[in-house]
């Protein structure tokens, strides 16, 4: 596994590279060693490598503490890494965990973070119906929505999985922390980013391409026009999945991302039907 965070850390190398040297060689443990074998031949990728090497070894550090703490780990072509993640064209190289993946099903319920009093409802019992189902809710662990969803399915005695856009040992909303812990005992928190890794506003966008890609298929229930969740949705569309969006029950802003989504042919989810 640290290996495969030294690998995943070096200039240039990126998702769909760490893909490429460890399916070519093997094993991270084998990609690494190759590369570093060419490096002096690298020589445009030298003062990355040294301004990079310090930054690297800690990070390697706190995973190492993290995995030594109980955390889980995992990396691309190893055990137990999601299979429907590694179909992905750029899958997350290495992935840190709380908690236990589950293995059922996994359905993706996105939507707005200030989602209003028709949003929240309509995810809440969405989540529920879905565990109840037998289905594995997975989000984003945002307020709004994703909380809704997450809750719901707690609430059904189910499990959930929350994707978060910092290390998976942070709590960001802080107001999250009993939710965490609540999915992390029924569920698992996961992070493609180094544990201790602050949040920052990039890492979200990205973190969606991992909320798609668990999940079989993606429903968005509340979304305005400028929304994660339609990343998200577009997400699921290129992988093939499976996309529903919540046909509006009102008019306005807060739901102008689902209309769009509806005009250009996503499959309609009538609230009546959740």
């Amino acid at each position: 596994m640290l290996a495969a965070v030294r690998l995943s850390r070096l200039p240039g190398v990126g998702a769909a590279g760490f893909k490429d040297l460890v399916s070519a060689h093997g094993s991270p443990s084998a990609a690494l060693a190759a590369w570093l074998a060419v490096l002096p031949q690298r020589r445009s990728s030298l003062p990355a490598v040294s301004r990079r090497k310090a930054a690297t070894e800690e990070g390697v550090a706190a995973a190492e503490r993290f995995l030594a703490e109980g955390g889980l780990g995992w990396h691309w072509g190893g055990p137990g890494y999601p299979g429907r993640l590694a179909d992905l064209s750029e899958p997350p190289p290495v992935l840190f965990g709380r908690g236990a993946l589950p293995v059922e099903p996994m359905v993706a319920v996105v939507g707005t973070r200030r989602a209003d009093a028709a949003g929240l409802p309509l995810a809440e019992r969405l989540g529920r119906v879905l565990a109840a189902a037998g289905r594995v809710v997975v989000s984003g662990g945002a307020a709004g929505i994703d909380a809704a969803a997450h809750r719901g399915a707690l609430a059904a005695g189910g499990h959930t999985v929350a994707v978060l856009g910092c290390g998976v040992d942070v709590v960001f909303p802080r107001a999250h922390a009993v939710l965490f812990a609540e999915i992390a005992a029924r569920g698992a928190l996961l992070s493609e980013l180094l544990p201790g890794t602050a949040p920052r506003p990039g890492f979200f966008p990205t973190r969606n391409r991992i909320v798609a890609g668990l999940a079989e298929e993606t429903i968005v229930v509340q979304a305005p026009a400028r929304s994660g969740a339609l990343l998200t949705a577009e997400h699921a569309r290129r992988a093939g999945r499976r996309v529903r969006v919540v046909v509006p029950p009102a008019a306005g802003p807060l739901w102008a991302g689902n209309q769009c989504l509806l005009e250009a042919g996503a499959e309609p989810l009538e609230p009546a039907d959740i």
